[in-house]
Formats: C-alpha cells, sequence, structure tokens
C-alpha cells in the first residue's frame, strides 16, 4: 500500500539529463500507482522539456548556479559531462 499522496514526495537532482533520460523514473513512479509529488531539479531545459516533465508528473526546480565559494572545474579542464561529477581542483604549491 502506498503512503498518501497528501503527504509524500520525492525528491531527485536531474541537472544535465534531458527528459528522454528521465522518462523511465517517472513511467515506473506512474505503473506503481505513485501519487505523491515529484521534484527534479534540472538544469536549463527548452520549454517543450519542462513540458514533457509536468506531463509525465514531475515539478521541475531548475538550477542554474550552484552555491559555494568553491572552483568548478573538470579535470579535463573544459565542460564537466553527466556521470563525471564536477570535482574542485587545487594547485599544487
Amino acid at each position: 500500500m502506498n503512503p498518501p499522496a497528501a503527504t509524500t514526495a520525492i525528491f531527485g537532482a536531474a541537472v544535465g539529463y534531458r527528459p528522454a533520460e528521465m522518462r523511465v523514473l517517472l513511467q515506473s513512479l506512474s505503473r506503481v500507482g505513485f501519487k505523491g509529488m515529484i521534484v527534479l531539479l534540472v538544469g536549463d531545459l527548452p520549454t517543450e522539456d519542462m513540458d514533457t516533465l509536468h506531463a509525465w508528473g514531475a515539478t521541475p526546480i531548475v538550477i542554474t548556479t550552484f552555491p559555494g565559494r568553491y572552483p568548478r572545474a573538470c579535470p579535463t579542464g573544459g565542460q564537466a559531462r553527466r556521470g563525471m561529477g564536477w570535482r574542485a581542483i587545487r594547485k599544487e604549491a
């Protein structure tokens, strides 16, 4: 038995993912009868992608900046790619 929808929420971070990659999660929650709120932190997505997430029952929240004073750098010096994760790089003294 699922908990009451009014008191249940799932929060997830999906920054760097497109709706096609989130589809499996959202559809599986629907198939098992989950009725609570699904909140996803996402990157800056086009309007049609945001509409797709809404249609699949998610509440996307756009995250465009990361808090803190830490340098955000990729080990290769370029943009980080999904699955790679952010890593702070420090200069050797």
